[in-house]
């Protein structure tokens, strides 16, 4: 199976992201169908033998972490010099978009040391971390509101 996300490519194994009880435990437990109008494969030969999903909105950075998260039970959150708030916020945002509980917990206790280690209380940092966290389960759960 493969999961995709803005050009770059996973190879993982079904039966582990099959293990969650998550929207990839969904996607892993049916005959979905790799369809070209979705972009999943733009018509290359593995798209015939092998699943795909395409995550568009997350980012393969953190799609990256996520996978990591499935193997490792564990993700690396700071990667590429960013903030370690804002990084554990969509991590959490993430987790609860794809009801990942282990990603959720893991992004919680990432954020929480992160406040500890930076000494940060109600700093512009933590403010923002906070808004990236509402303003991303807001849309999802308008989104969830629409089906």
């Amino acid at each position: 199976m493969v999961v995709r996300c803005e050009g770059e490519t996973w190879n993982v194994h079904r039966v582990i992201l099959a293990s969650s009880l998550s929207y990839f435990a969904k996607a892993c437990e049916g005959n979905f169908l790799v369809r070209p109008e979705l972009d999943l494969c733009r018509g290359s030969a593995d798209c015939i033998s092998r699943r795909a999903i395409k995550l568009r909105e997350d980012g393969s950075e953190m799609v990256h972490q996520m996978l990591s998260c499935f193997y490792d039970r564990n993700y690396e959150d700071n990667t590429n010099g960013k903030n370690p708030l804002d990084f554990n916020a969509v991590m959490y945002a993430i987790a609860d978009k794809y009801d990942v509980p282990l990603l959720k917990d893991l992004a919680e206790m990432k954020f929480s040391a992160a406040i500890i280690k930076y000494n940060t209380k109600m700093t512009p940092r933590l403010v923002k971390a906070i808004k990236i966290i509402f303003t991303c389960l807001q849309h999802l759960w308008s989104e969830s509101a629409k089906q």
